[in-house]
């Protein structure tokens, strides 16, 4: 058994099974240009909410990216309306919401308090898109985007998709290049990315059988 795992974990850091898979998911919504924005929701998942907590700062993962560019386009788009959905994704304790925390990291950074509407009742990517939508209020014909990891974007925008809120994808943090390239050779980066990439990959399924997509793998 332990030749066999041995074996695995070599095969996974040498042959490209986490760029093909991650990749894969990556290109499936590529970005489009926008002239009009209504609208953006930035989905949680970029916060350590432990860490914050135990440090009493906010802290940030690898999918920073998401806070980063809810910084850009709220300066890009100074007249669109901003939800960023994030609760808490652990069932054993609801008490500290990652929004709170997003709260205290954008005031820290300088984004006006009053342009972002907070969700924190989310537990998932599918609660993500009811609960904004509650929220939101989006009305008929308005132009939206969605904030969230690359990799992350065809479950998101099933789940948006499923609740009838069109949505313009806005992808990123890529862990791939594109060109099938691979920056990470021999590294245990490459077992993360494959994990994650298994992880979104079962989730589709999952939330598939669940009824909260309409399609296995949700495209454009």
């Amino acid at each position: 058994m332990l030749a066999a795992l041995v074996v695995l974990a070599v095969g996974a850091t040498l042959l490209p099974f986490d760029q093909k898979l991650a990749g894969m998911l990556e290109d499936r919504f590529p970005p489009s240009p926008v002239s009009r924005v209504d609208g953006i929701v930035v989905l949680g998942g970029a916060v350590d909410v432990a860490m914050s907590m135990a440090r009493n700062r906010p802290s940030v993962n690898e999918a920073a990216e998401r806070v980063t560019e809810l910084v850009a386009l709220a300066r890009r788009f100074p007249d669109a309306r901003i939800v960023f959905s994030g609760g808490s994704g652990n069932p054993f304790d609801q008490s500290v919401k990652e929004a709170s925390v997003m709260r205290r990291l954008l005031a820290e950074m300088g984004v006006d308090d009053g342009r972002i509407v907070y969700e924190n009742r989310s537990r998932n990517t599918h609660e993500n898109a009811v609960y904004s939508k509650l929220l939101a209020q989006p009305g008929q014909g308005q132009s939206w985007l969605l904030v969230t990891s690359a990799i992350h974007m065809p479950r998101a925008m099933g789940c948006f998709d499923a609740e009838g809120w069109p949505m313009t994808a806005w992808p990123v943090g890529y862990a791939t290049t594109g060109d099938g390239r691979d920056r990470h050779l021999f590294t245990p980066r490459r077992l993360q990315i494959l994990d994650n990439a298994l992880h979104e990959a079962f989730g589709l399924v999952y939330y598939r059988l669940r009824g909260w997509t309409n399609a296995w793998f949700p495209g454009p």
